[in-house]
Protein backbone atom coordinates (compact mmCIF):
# COMPACT_ATOMS: atom_id res chain seq x y z
CA UNK A 1 0.00 0.00 0.00
CA UNK A 2 0.95 3.65 -0.52
CA UNK A 3 3.81 2.86 -2.88
CA UNK A 4 3.29 6.19 -4.63
CA UNK A 5 3.17 8.31 -1.47
CA UNK A 6 5.51 11.30 -1.85
CA UNK A 7 5.92 10.90 -5.62
CA UNK A 8 6.13 14.09 -7.69
CA UNK A 9 3.89 14.39 -10.74
CA UNK A 10 4.43 16.83 -13.60
CA UNK A 11 1.37 17.58 -15.75
CA UNK A 12 2.27 18.07 -19.40
CA UNK A 13 0.14 18.83 -22.42
CA UNK A 14 -0.73 21.66 -24.84
CA UNK A 15 -1.02 25.15 -23.38
CA UNK A 16 -0.44 28.00 -25.81
CA UNK A 17 -2.34 26.28 -28.67
CA UNK A 18 -5.17 25.05 -26.44
CA UNK A 19 -7.42 28.03 -27.06
CA UNK A 20 -10.32 26.62 -25.04
CA UNK A 21 -8.74 26.82 -21.59
CA UNK A 22 -4.95 26.37 -21.96
CA UNK A 23 -5.27 22.85 -20.57
CA UNK A 24 -6.61 24.08 -17.25
CA UNK A 25 -9.66 21.81 -16.93
CA UNK A 26 -7.96 18.44 -17.20
CA UNK A 27 -5.19 19.53 -14.84
CA UNK A 28 -7.71 20.78 -12.28
CA UNK A 29 -9.61 17.49 -12.56
CA UNK A 30 -6.68 15.09 -12.11
CA UNK A 31 -4.75 17.06 -9.47
CA UNK A 32 -6.98 16.24 -6.43
CA UNK A 33 -6.76 12.53 -7.25
CA UNK A 34 -2.95 12.66 -7.35
CA UNK A 35 -2.82 14.69 -4.14
CA UNK A 36 -5.14 12.23 -2.40
CA UNK A 37 -2.53 9.53 -3.06
CA UNK A 38 0.05 11.69 -1.29
CA UNK A 39 1.47 13.09 -4.50
CA UNK A 40 3.24 16.40 -5.07
CA UNK A 41 1.83 17.96 -8.25
CA UNK A 42 3.65 20.41 -10.50
CA UNK A 43 1.16 22.26 -12.67
CA UNK A 44 2.89 24.37 -15.37
CA UNK A 45 -0.04 26.79 -15.29
CA UNK A 46 0.86 27.50 -11.66
CA UNK A 47 4.62 27.31 -11.84
CA UNK A 48 6.29 27.13 -8.42
CA UNK A 49 8.72 29.89 -9.39
CA UNK A 50 8.44 33.64 -9.95
CA UNK A 51 10.86 33.92 -12.88
CA UNK A 52 8.47 32.86 -15.64
CA UNK A 53 4.76 32.21 -16.13
CA UNK A 54 2.26 30.69 -18.56
CA UNK A 55 -0.71 32.71 -17.38
CA UNK A 56 -3.12 33.96 -20.04
CA UNK A 57 -1.63 37.45 -19.95
CA UNK A 58 1.87 36.07 -20.58
CA UNK A 59 0.74 33.99 -23.56
CA UNK A 60 -0.99 37.03 -25.07
CA UNK A 61 2.13 39.12 -24.48
CA UNK A 62 4.25 36.60 -26.37
CA UNK A 63 1.74 36.63 -29.19
CA UNK A 64 2.27 40.39 -29.44
CA UNK A 65 6.02 39.83 -29.56
CA UNK A 66 5.46 37.74 -32.70
CA UNK A 67 3.08 40.23 -34.27
CA UNK A 68 5.54 43.07 -33.65
CA UNK A 69 8.54 40.89 -34.59
CA UNK A 70 10.18 41.36 -31.20
CA UNK A 71 11.82 37.98 -31.53
CA UNK A 72 14.81 38.62 -29.26
CA UNK A 73 12.52 39.28 -26.30
CA UNK A 74 10.36 36.28 -27.16
CA UNK A 75 13.38 34.03 -27.38
CA UNK A 76 14.75 35.30 -24.08
CA UNK A 77 11.51 34.45 -22.28
CA UNK A 78 10.96 31.11 -23.98
CA UNK A 79 14.50 29.88 -23.36
CA UNK A 80 13.94 30.50 -19.65
CA UNK A 81 10.51 28.84 -19.73
CA UNK A 82 11.87 25.82 -21.61
CA UNK A 83 14.76 25.51 -19.18
CA UNK A 84 12.44 25.56 -16.17
CA UNK A 85 9.90 23.13 -17.66
CA UNK A 86 12.62 20.62 -18.53
CA UNK A 87 13.91 21.00 -14.98
CA UNK A 88 10.41 20.06 -13.83
CA UNK A 89 10.74 16.89 -15.91
CA UNK A 90 13.98 16.17 -14.04
CA UNK A 91 12.23 16.77 -10.73
CA UNK A 92 9.22 14.58 -11.48
CA UNK A 93 8.88 10.90 -10.62
CA UNK A 94 5.93 10.48 -12.98
CA UNK A 95 4.69 12.48 -15.96
CA UNK A 96 0.94 12.81 -16.50
CA UNK A 97 0.31 13.76 -20.11
CA UNK A 98 -2.77 14.77 -22.09
CA UNK A 99 -2.59 14.73 -25.89
CA UNK A 100 -5.25 15.63 -28.43
CA UNK A 101 -4.96 15.23 -32.20
CA UNK A 102 -6.88 18.49 -32.62
CA UNK A 103 -4.52 20.58 -30.49
CA UNK A 104 -0.96 21.17 -31.77
CA UNK A 105 1.84 20.89 -29.26
CA UNK A 106 5.61 21.16 -29.31
CA UNK A 107 7.05 21.33 -25.80
CA UNK A 108 5.10 18.26 -24.67
CA UNK A 109 6.93 16.07 -27.17
CA UNK A 110 10.33 17.32 -26.01
CA UNK A 111 9.34 16.74 -22.38
CA UNK A 112 8.22 13.19 -23.22
CA UNK A 113 11.49 12.49 -25.03
CA UNK A 114 13.49 14.02 -22.16
CA UNK A 115 11.71 11.87 -19.57
CA UNK A 116 11.90 8.78 -21.74
CA UNK A 117 15.70 8.93 -21.79
CA UNK A 118 15.55 8.62 -18.01
CA UNK A 119 12.97 5.82 -18.30
CA UNK A 120 10.50 7.71 -16.12
CA UNK A 121 6.87 6.57 -16.09
CA UNK A 122 5.05 8.65 -18.72
CA UNK A 123 1.29 8.09 -18.50
CA UNK A 124 -0.55 9.45 -21.53
CA UNK A 125 -4.25 10.15 -21.84
CA UNK A 126 -5.05 10.30 -25.54
CA UNK A 127 -8.25 12.22 -26.26
CA UNK A 128 -9.18 10.23 -29.37
CA UNK A 129 -8.47 6.88 -27.73
CA UNK A 130 -5.41 4.66 -27.49
CA UNK A 131 -6.14 3.14 -30.91
CA UNK A 132 -5.65 6.56 -32.51
CA UNK A 133 -2.45 7.52 -30.67
CA UNK A 134 0.60 8.41 -32.74
CA UNK A 135 2.40 5.31 -34.05
CA UNK A 136 5.71 6.75 -32.81
CA UNK A 137 4.53 6.62 -29.20
CA UNK A 138 4.20 2.84 -29.35
CA UNK A 139 7.90 2.61 -30.13
CA UNK A 140 8.81 5.12 -27.45
CA UNK A 141 6.99 4.10 -24.27
CA UNK A 142 5.22 0.95 -23.02
CA UNK A 143 1.78 0.81 -24.62
CA UNK A 144 0.41 -0.11 -21.18
CA UNK A 145 1.06 3.54 -20.28
CA UNK A 146 -1.26 4.93 -22.98
CA UNK A 147 -4.89 5.30 -21.91
CA UNK A 148 -8.18 6.05 -23.64
CA UNK A 149 -9.86 7.39 -20.50
CA UNK A 150 -8.83 9.21 -17.35
CA UNK A 151 -10.55 6.53 -15.30
CA UNK A 152 -8.34 3.85 -16.82
CA UNK A 153 -5.25 5.87 -15.94
CA UNK A 154 -6.47 6.45 -12.39
CA UNK A 155 -7.16 2.74 -11.90
CA UNK A 156 -3.69 1.91 -13.16
CA UNK A 157 -2.15 4.29 -10.63
CA UNK A 158 -4.29 2.79 -7.87
CA UNK A 159 -3.07 -0.68 -8.89
CA UNK A 160 0.56 0.50 -8.74
CA UNK A 161 -0.02 2.24 -5.42
CA UNK A 162 -1.61 -0.82 -3.81
CA UNK A 163 0.79 -3.35 -5.29
CA UNK A 164 -1.85 -5.07 -7.43
CA UNK A 165 0.12 -4.15 -10.55
CA UNK A 166 3.61 -5.62 -10.14
CA UNK A 167 4.93 -5.49 -13.70
CA UNK A 168 6.40 -2.01 -13.95
CA UNK A 169 8.01 -2.17 -17.40
CA UNK A 170 11.28 -0.96 -15.80
CA UNK A 171 9.67 2.43 -15.21
CA UNK A 172 8.58 2.46 -11.57
CA UNK A 173 11.31 2.32 -8.93
CA UNK A 174 10.55 2.55 -5.23
CA UNK A 175 13.40 4.02 -3.22
CA UNK A 176 14.00 3.40 0.46
CA UNK A 177 13.47 7.04 1.37
CA UNK A 178 14.59 6.62 4.97
CA UNK A 179 18.09 6.12 3.54
CA UNK A 180 17.82 9.31 1.50
CA UNK A 181 16.67 11.76 4.16
CA UNK A 182 18.93 14.59 5.43
CA UNK A 183 21.27 13.54 8.21
CA UNK A 184 21.15 16.92 9.99
CA UNK A 185 18.43 19.38 11.02
CA UNK A 186 17.64 22.06 8.42
CA UNK A 187 19.91 25.07 8.07
CA UNK A 188 22.74 23.81 10.28
CA UNK A 189 26.34 22.75 9.89
CA UNK A 190 28.00 19.91 11.74
CA UNK A 191 28.68 22.07 14.78
CA UNK A 192 25.09 23.31 14.91
CA UNK A 193 26.06 26.79 13.74
CA UNK A 194 23.44 28.58 11.66
CA UNK A 195 24.24 29.27 8.03
CA UNK A 196 24.36 32.94 7.11
CA UNK A 197 21.57 33.55 4.65
CA UNK A 198 21.83 37.30 4.12
CA UNK A 199 23.22 36.73 0.60
CA UNK A 200 19.98 35.00 -0.42
CA UNK A 201 17.92 38.14 0.20
CA UNK A 202 20.49 40.25 -1.58
CA UNK A 203 20.30 38.11 -4.69
CA UNK A 204 16.57 37.47 -4.98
Amino acid sequence: MNKLWGFTYYEIGPIDCDYKDRGKTWRDNITPFLEDMGGIVINPLEKPIKLISEAEKDIKKRKLYKINKVYDKLQEEMKLLRCFDLRCVDKADILICHLDLNIPTCGSFEEIAWANRCKKPILIHFEQGKENCYDWMFGEIPHQHIFSTWEDMKQYLINIDTGVETKHWKRFFFFEYDKMMPKRPPNTQGNGKKYKLEWVEDNV
